[in-house]
């Protein structure tokens, strides 16, 4: 589920789970797989607090382009079709 929960919906995902069920993770729309989990950890014995770091701004220029066309460059997996950004979500994508 959380796997293509980010993808879905094109946005940084979090699934928090304790220790008895395991699996909690921060999950990106990357477009290289190997760059999805930000964080993941599995069951265990102790608990533990994890801290992950972000690129919002990048995301959002990311889903400000005018074209949805992907590029070799691109970090992300394209917008999902019908995919539309809040106005006051919009950043300037890099040139």
């Amino acid at each position: 589920l959380i796997e293509s929960a980010a993808l879905d919906v094109h946005a940084y995902t979090i699934l928090v789970n304790n220790r008895k069920y395991g699996d909690s993770r921060v999950r990106s729309p990357a477009k290289e797989s190997f760059l999805r989990d930000i964080a993941r950890l599995r069951g265990g014995d102790n608990d533990f607090v994890v801290a992950a770091t972000l690129d919002i701004s990048a995301l959002r220029a990311f889903q400000s382009r005018a074209k949805r066309w992907p590029e070799e460059s691109d970090k992300f997996k394209p917008v999902p079709e019908g995919f539309k950004l809040h106005n006051k979500r919009k950043k300037l994508p890099p040139s």
